[in-house]
């Protein structure tokens, strides 16, 4: 007897399965849920919203908005996946004005709770309700009166209670409380002309009335005086850059993202910025971008977003800390004093002069560093080449820097931007015509991201120390990049090398040595006397 081999096992899943599954891309935690419809309160324009929360929302979630409101026929297709009034066309999704546009949310929410709406769209009109539990359509019905004005009320209780293994995999209550208090007061500081009313865990908060200035509103969240809170702007090109920091009784730094509006859970640019804060400083940074040079359809709960702008944005954010913070370096050290007494982040180091510095080497030690620096460039430089950098060691120059090309530079042209393109340089080859004559120069656009703090300011001048000299690396060595560098930046290159695991102690022993106070004392009586006064 024949088998039949032609069975097949391959199944659609049912509709209620699917929409579990895709509620748990979009509500991995409860304050997403908040998230969901505190932002589509926002797109229906409401300018006053009310929310109640228990339970960091597991237990009760209630929201109110005087916003446009829903239809009756509406209603039930607000909770249809991917249905959405939002977005009609793909090209649209480059230009969105509102939170949403993937017609997912209401839809996950309402496959994992039991969830009541009532919405009316004009105040003399009736209002409508709507009934679902965990998914299932039970009620749809004039509503009795609960709502009076034109708005929504939404109502959520027993949220994941048919997903028990989601519930496992929440953090414990003050943790998702704690998020969700971050969470809506970034988005409440954003919106300052929306008035917020908020209630959670039979715990009411001051009602943030409309403000005129988002500084205002955020003194308010924050429960600051309008003073305390110190702002800086930046821009380039098409990229603005907003920056608000406060001090706050919590030492570690923290803050939140908004990008075009929108909260944003950008972990590499947050470690950035906390770790140029000093201790106590809290943030809110706002960037603003095109529409049309941001994808923000990359994540369901739509709380991360791609953009080809990111070197740009990271290059201009790094400039705007390191003018605020100066002293925020990244090498590992305590505390430097240079000869002008100026910090920065290193051991006790004294700046002698061109040609040396000392340091202690620790609190507990009788032993002191006896750095000789030009040795200490030729060695740097010398590791330097043997450098092979990753994307990551790689930041993008906010004004590219210009050389035009004669003929004592074209000797080994193609060889030495190859050599400085392996060191992480970037460098674009160019023509220009100008009356009827052709000229070729070179465009540097990107730099090792260890030399972003180097006081050199243009960097033409680089390129042509390194392409009027047939030998790269005594071009290197000798460039202003290397002669000019400043010993805290000396310093982080140590760091820097070591952490590529290019560093050698040995190599550095003709450079810092060493020594003890005796010797130190006899070195300083001949060498130093002192600054002159």
């Amino acid at each position: 007897m024949e088998q039949n081999l032609a069975t097949s096992f391959i199944k659609p899943l049912p509709e209620h399965l699917i929409n579990k599954i895709k509620a748990g891309e979009v509500l991995s935690s409860p304050y997403f849920m908040v998230k969901e419809l505190l932002e589509n309160a926002i797109d229906a324009g409401a300018t006053e919203i009310s929310l109640k929360i228990n339970d960091a929302g597991l237990g009760f979630f209630r929201i109110e908005d005087n916003g446009k409101g829903m239809s009756k026929e509406d209603l039930p297709l607000s909770i249809e996946r991917h249905y959405t009034s939002k977005l009609s066309r793909f090209d649209e999704l480059w230009d969105l004005p509102t939170y949403g546009f993937r017609g997912e949310a209401l839809a996950s929410i309402a496959s994992v709770s039991h969830l009541v709406i009532y919405s009316k769209i004009l105040k003399n009109l009736q209002g409508n309700r709507l009934e679902v539990n965990f998914g299932k359509k039970e009620n749809l019905s004039s509503s009795d009166g609960l709502i009076q004005n034109q708005g929504t009320i939404i109502l959520v209780q027993r949220l994941f209670e048919n997903t028990p293994v989601r519930l496992n995999f929440l953090n414990n209550r003050k943790q998702e409380k704690q998020k969700l208090i971050r969470m809506l007061h970034a988005l409440f500081s954003i919106y300052y002309s929306i008035q917020f009313k908020l209630e959670m865990d039979e715990q009411s908060f001051p009602i943030y009335r409309p403000k005129k200035t988002l500084p205002e509103r955020l003194a308010d969240v924050k429960d600051l005086d309008l003073q305390e809170i110190i702002t800086h702007e930046t821009s380039y090109d098409s990229l603005e850059l907003k920056f608000y920091y406060f001090l706050q009784p919590k030492k570690i730094p923290a803050g939140e993202i908004i990008f075009n509006g929108r909260w944003l859970q950008m972990g590499k640019w947050a470690a950035l910025i906390q770790k140029k804060l000093p201790a106590h400083y809290h943030y809110l940074l706002i960037i603003e971008l095109p529409k049309s040079q941001v994808d923000v359809n990359v994540h369901p709960n739509k709380t991360e977003l791609h953009t080809l702008s990111s070197p740009k944005i990271i290059s201009l954010l790094l400039s705007m800390l390191t003018k605020i913070f100066p002293s925020q370096d990244s090498t590992p050290f305590r505390e430097v004093k240079s000869a002008e007494h100026k910090q920065i982040n290193s051991p006790e180091f004294l700046s002698i002069n061109e040609e040396f510095a000392i340091g202690k080497i620790s609190e507990l030690s009788s032993l002191y560093y006896l750095i000789h620096l030009p040795q200490l460039k030729k060695t740097l430089c010398s590791l330097f080449l043997s450098f092979h950098p990753k994307e990551s060691d790689i930041i993008p120059l906010l004004v590219s820097s210009s050389l035009l090309l004669s003929e004592k530079f074209l000797p080994n042209l193609d060889h030495k931007i190859a050599e400085l393109e392996s060191l992480g340089f970037s460098i674009h080859q160019f023509e220009e015509k100008w009356h009827a004559q052709t000229q070729k120069g070179l465009q540097l656009r990107s730099i090792p991201k260890v030399f972003f703090s180097h006081s050199l300011t243009n960097w033409g001048h680089f390129l042509e120390d390194i392409f009027q000299n047939d030998d790269f690396p005594e071009a290197l060595l000798n460039s202003r990049l290397f002669q000019n560098m400043e010993f805290p930046l000396l310093l982080e290159m140590v760091t820097y090398l070591g952490g590529q695991k290019i560093l050698d102690p040995l190599d550095l022993n003709q450079a810092i040595k060493p020594i003890n106070s005796n010797v130190l004392a006899m070195w300083m009586k001949e060498h130093y006397a002192g600054p002159k006064t």
